[in-house]
């Protein structure tokens, strides 16, 4: 009998509503340009988001956000998270 264990590519950090501030960037190149936000502490962040919320945060690139996300899982070798809601710090 042969057993085969698989691991899946996502770790779970954390499931729980949780607040991200930092500035928002895009990464990558054309077409694949995603939106993240960089920490103070220099983490970057890619965020998925609902249409409008991600329109909206596209035209905040290079401002400080204040976003609540469902946690921050590791994908593919990057931190990721979705948005629920943000609010502009800065303008």
């Amino acid at each position: 009998m042969t057993v085969v264990f698989s691991s899946c590519a996502t770790t779970q950090q954390g499931t729980e509503e949780q607040e991200i501030k930092g500035t928002i960037i895009v990464v990558g190149n054309h077409p694949f340009e995603s939106l993240a936000v960089e920490q103070e502490n220099g983490t970057i962040i890619r965020l998925d988001a609902g249409e409008e919320i991600e329109r909206q945060l596209f035209a905040c690139q290079g401002k400080r956000v204040s976003l609540i996300c469902s946690g921050v899982v590791r994908s593919e070798g990057f931190l990721k998270s979705f948005v629920k809601k943000f609010k502009l710090l800065s303008q």
